[in-house]
């Protein structure tokens, strides 16, 4: 093992630094505003199809507001009904939108398989087929 490794670090310069340095590696993009680190978002995917086992979930798509406007609340968001699973609440991200040729803020929908059988539904207007084994 390399030596540097095995230096113990005092707590409170490892309290600190670490932080600092995954901030300094993370996005690779400058500061805005005063000091203000961005973080980096998280991309959300549309999936058309997904294959899960009872319990499991993934994310299918992402709700987006007016081009360029923060994500919708998760209770502005409406949802189809479901025979097989549920929704639930996702993180806020961005996503790649066609109509506003470019990546918005979003929020993404996640899919928790409750039962086995099939689920072919509508979410903003693009189709998803979720099969649950």
């Amino acid at each position: 093992m390399n030596a540097v490794f095995r230096r113990r670090v005092p707590a409170r310069l490892a309290l600190v630094a670490l932080p600092l340095a995954l901030l300094a590696c993370g996005s690779g993009q400058a500061p805005s505003g005063a000091g203000a680190m961005s973080a980096p978002q998280t991309t959300i995917p549309y999936q058309a199809e997904v294959t899960l086992a009872v319990g499991d979930q993934a994310t299918v798509h992402g709700a987006r507001g007016a081009c360029g406007e923060p994500a919708p609340a998760w209770s502005q968001i409406e949802l189809p009904p479901l025979s097989h699973g549920v929704f639930v609440e996702g993180p806020e991200g961005v996503r790649r939108s066609n109509s506003c040729g470019r990546e918005t803020p979003a929020r993404a929908v996640i899919y928790q398989a409750v039962s086995r059988g099939t689920d072919s539904f509508t979410l903003f207007g693009d189709p998803i087929r979720v099969t649950v084994q």
